[in-house]
């Protein structure tokens, strides 16, 4: 295609004009901005893996003299304040946490004041659920949508 639509015009583009492209248009962007995203996605961890390399002892240290081991810490490079941030990142076993609400509850204790139970069914197991078992749970069920999406095939000639 000669008249090609860019990105850049799609920026500035209605929605109903962009509706209004061809489905061989609407093709070819998809193809671009998966492209681009794809770019972005190498430069960030190109960028971030630069970072690491720069600034991570250097902040590893700067938390070790804070007493700390996560956490977010500021440090100065020629002539800017670079923040550090490593976040903890908390994994809980479900099957131990599981015997530790028992352990509570069976004191007598509020569970709800110490932990977040958040109870969910695989839309698989509901679905293979006999009609009586699904009765019992469906008033608990809402069923909303995700973000539609769509592909372009050529078609065979």
């Amino acid at each position: 295609m000669e008249n090609r639509i860019t990105l850049e015009q799609l920026r500035k583009m209605q929605v109903n004009e962009i509706a209004n492209l061809s489905p061989e248009e609407l093709a070819m962007l998809c193809e671009e901005l998966s492209a681009l995203k794809a770019d972005t996605k190498l430069f960030d961890n190109r960028l971030h893996a630069g970072l690491v390399e720069r600034f991570s002892k250097q902040a590893a240290e700067a938390r070790k003299a804070q007493g700390k081991d996560t956490g977010t810490v500021r440090l100065s490079a020629d002539g800017y304040v670079v923040v550090a941030d490593l976040p903890k990142d908390v994994d809980w076993d479900q099957a131990e946490l599981k015997k530790s609400v028992e352990i509570i509850a069976s004191q007598g204790e509020p569970v709800e004041q110490y932990v977040n139970i958040k109870y969910a069914v695989p839309e698989s197991k509901y679905n293979a659920w006999p009609e009586s078992l699904k009765a019992i749970f469906a008033p608990a069920r809402s069923v909303g949508v995700g973000r539609e999406t769509f592909k372009f095939n050529k078609e065979a000639q």
